[in-house]
């Protein structure tokens, strides 16, 4: 009796998730398919720093390898419950350097040297770094330019330009909201034509007003890049700032099916050393070993505070140009930030860089940073006092 229940139960199981996928494919939500294998399948509710497997890929290649000097890996700076508290948090990576030499590099959990992790929205601030690129370059002419000048999809929207796109300011209802399994981002990054759901969206309010954090904008960014630097982002990103870092080895980013285009918005993978060659080129307004890599006149211009209000009518004042600004104790930094805590942060004043991996981070927001990300700034500042 029971193997027949069993086989009644599964029975009915199996119809219900065909004609749910059925269904799936008639609406145009197969994205949804590929997203519960990638997510719920694995026993995650969202995408994790560790699906790089899961997904097609796009080679950074790096250029000339150029040592991280290492001064020493002492923890005496920190409490044993700091140490606790950064293992407990789900952190696979913590690094800090000081005058670009390393004062404290750690691996926990499941993190190590030679670990790829997805950078998550880092990625916007890698593609900011592009578009500094092509403005030295020339290949776009200036900030202000129409972005119906590169995607004909918005020819006729003559407010609408670059510089809105990396302010977050451009009037397009995106959607940010991973939550939502049939939303702009969860389409996105599951979808296998990152460009025909990405063009679905337009204006719907003045640009330059409000600031609204959302990934659409950087996709948008993604495509005005290829367009203008006659290449793919992966391939500006090698030639422009992944070959002139010091990086260590090849990065990889996520691309919306084989060939495809990258998710701009998302998913580079590297490692955390690499990643913190990131906060070096921050922390040096785009200079490297001597070598202009992005102009510094473009970095302190993403370093400006916007003057747009966010949601709640409060000044904007967190975000440059896809770069997140903030004080920590009367100091300015510098960051850039991913979903579940990859967080790269730059503090001149200190000359400090501070790179955390992780699996999670805190829910809540303090003028739209979360807490965690302070109280690892704090633990840098205090291993740099004790170096």
């Amino acid at each position: 009796m029971r193997r027949k229940t069993l086989r009644i139960t599964l029975l009915i199981l199996c119809v219900v998730i065909s004609l749910a996928t059925v269904v799936l494919l008639l609406t145009d939500n197969a994205h949804v398919i590929r997203g519960v294998y990638c997510t719920y399948l694995r026993g995650e509710t969202k995408p994790d720093i560790d699906d790089m497997h899961l997904f097609d890929l796009r080679e950074i290649p790096a250029g000339i390898r150029s040592e991280l000097p290492l001064l020493g890996n002492a923890d005496s700076g920190l409490s044993a419950e700091e140490l606790t508290w950064i293992e407990e948090s789900a952190t696979t990576a913590f690094i800090v350097l000081r005058n670009d030499t390393v004062i404290f590099k750690r691996y926990f959990n499941d993190g190590g040297e030679n670990v790829y992790s997805n950078s998550f929205s880092v990625a916007k601030s890698v593609v900011s770094l592009v578009i500094g690129g092509l403005l030295d370059e020339g290949k776009i002419s200036n900030l202000d330019v129409r972005v119906g000048e590169f995607i004909p999809e918005y020819a006729s929207d003559s407010l609408l330009t670059l510089r809105h796109l990396l302010q977050m300011t451009s009037g397009i209802p995106f959607g940010e909201s991973y939550n939502s399994p049939f939303g702009y981002m969860a389409r996105a990054y599951y979808c296998d034509d990152l460009r025909a759901e990405t063009m679905r969206y337009s204006r719907e309010s003045f640009p330059g007003e409000k600031w609204v954090y959302e990934g659409g904008n950087t996709a948008l960014i993604g495509e005005i890049a290829a367009r203008a630097g006659g290449a793919n982002l992966s391939e500006l990103c090698s030639k422009m700032l992944w070959s002139k870092i010091g990086t260590d080895r090849a990065a990889y980013w996520n691309i919306d099916r084989p060939n495809g285009v990258e998710k701009a918005f998302t998913g580079i993978y590297a490692t955390a050393e690499d990643f913190a060659r990131i906060g070096q080129l921050m922390l040096h307004r785009g200079v490297m070993n001597g070598d202009t890599v992005v102009s510094p006149e473009y970095m302190d211009l993403c370093m400006q505070p916007l003057e747009a209000k966010d949601e709640a009518g409060e000044a904007a004042d967190c975000y440059g140009l896809h770069f997140w600004i903030g004080e920590y104790e009367g100091e300015k930094f510098m960051c850039c930030k991913g979903m579940r805590g990859q967080y790269i942060v730059a503090l001149p004043e200190s000359k400090l860089v501070m790179v955390r991996l992780g699996h999670e981070q805190s829910k809540e927001k303090i003028r739209h940073h979360r807490p965690d990300m302070l109280r690892y700034i704090s633990c840098a500042k205090k291993l740099a006092q004790a170096a």
